[in-house]
């Protein structure tokens, strides 16, 4: 009986120290998780009254709808990085940089971004979707985007932009950081395109008093571009599908208000439409 335990409390002891019941080193590696940033821009910051917006959620290819990281090998072939990955959806990561970066230019605190809502009575949506977001061969990024400018659902504008741009030293951190120079690169362009806008322009342009005690849309016309147009420029105030001979009068006070929200004061007070066609400001009926 004794020998028998002894023999037992041998075999268990083998067991354990035998090489096949040893646990072996696991080859788990942790991923890095990454965040693009917001790099201070060389462009010009507006100097004038901001600009509110929403971004609106940025529309990616399936393909980037990962968060692994993205190598583009050619224009074919794809790698995804196990090891690298995406500490957010990369659209939220665009969404919230680029709208960082134009409220930066715009000097704007009146802003959003998706997934949050736009803010009240925000001038501008910006739409934006990405084509190309990534690493391409072995030292640079690319990045490709389509965007659309919307005032209250309508598109004002729409524009393209391709970026190329080198990547410093190997590693994902300066991958990650020469994405985020794209971004800054892509706000300056949009900031800049959207300045050059009618509606920014008047926006921005300022009437210190208005008034009008029973004009017709006619008469107010005519005095908004003898008194209201914005210095150098060849716009023109104008009037569209209204008859001529309409008895209907306008009165209206205003002080200290933008010429564009004028304007659409004075639209909404005659019923009627307004908007812009290349150099016309035209107030339009039905």
């Amino acid at each position: 009986m004794k020998f028998l335990l002894i023999f037992r409390i041998y075999i268990t002891f083998f067991i354990l120290i035998s090489p096949g019941c040893m646990i072996p080193d696991s080859n788990h590696v942790e991923p890095n998780f990454h965040l693009l940033f917001h790099i201070e821009s060389e462009g010009n910051q507006s100097s004038s009254n901001s600009l509110s917006f929403h971004l609106r959620e940025v529309s990616i290819p399936p393909y980037l709808d990962d968060n692994r990281m993205t190598h583009r090998i050619d224009k074919t072939t794809l790698i995804y990085e196990d090891n690298e990955r995406w500490a957010e959806p990369v659209g939220e990561g665009i969404a919230r940089v680029s709208a960082l970066n134009l409220s930066k230019l715009w000097d704007s605190l009146n802003f959003s971004a998706y997934p949050h809502r736009p803010k009240p009575n925000c001038l501008y949506e910006i739409s934006v979707t990405v084509l190309s977001f990534e690493k391409i061969g072995e030292d640079q990024v690319l990045a490709d985007f389509i965007v659309d400018v919307y005032n209250k659902n309508k598109i004002l504008n729409q524009f393209r932009k391709r970026i190329f741009h080198p990547i410093d030293k190997d590693g994902a951190s300066n991958e990650v950081t020469s994405l985020s120079v794209v971004l800054g690169i892509m706000s300056n362009f949009i900031s800049a395109e959207i300045d050059e806008m009618p509606t920014s322009i008047l926006y921005r342009h300022k009437i210190k008093e208005l008034k009008f005690v029973d004009k017709s849309i006619h008469e107010v016309v005519q005095s908004m571009n003898e008194n209201f147009l914005p210095d150098g420029r060849e716009y023109k105030f104008v009037v569209k599908n209204f008859p001529e001979v309409s008895t209907a009068k306008i009165s209206l006070m205003m002080n200290n208000v933008s010429v564009f929200e004028a304007c659409n004061r004075i639209a909404k007070k005659a019923n009627l439409a307004f908007g812009v066609s290349g150099e016309e400001l035209v107030f339009s009926g039905n």
